[in-house]
């Protein structure tokens, strides 16, 4: 990682705006979710390091479309984040 990643914002990350964008447009305004953008380089630590900060009760996650070799060799983040999540955060995995 450069000092350069670690500035980053959202805005300029064209796949984080996308999504945001469309998680936005499909929000209940009553319930609005507190999106987090972050470059790290852990993943699943910065992603329990964040709920836990915000108080979160719940988390949800997305699960990567990886093949089975690129899972074995860089980690399966939402397994990391499922065994470092304290109990009182629900983890709901969307695939």
């Amino acid at each position: 990682m450069t000092e350069e990643d670690v500035r980053r914002k959202w805005q300029e990350d064209p796949e984080a705006s996308t999504i945001f964008a469309e998680a936005k447009s499909k929000t209940d305004t009553n319930h609005p979710p507190l999106f987090c953008y972050a470059v790290s380089p852990s993943a699943a630590e910065t992603i329990v390091d964040v709920a836990a900060t915000v108080g979160a009760s719940r988390l949800i996650l997305g699960a990567p479309k990886r093949s089975a070799l690129i899972n074995l060799l860089r980690g399966n983040v939402i397994r990391e984040v499922s065994n470092s999540l304290p109990e009182e955060i629900d983890l709901l995995v969307y695939a």
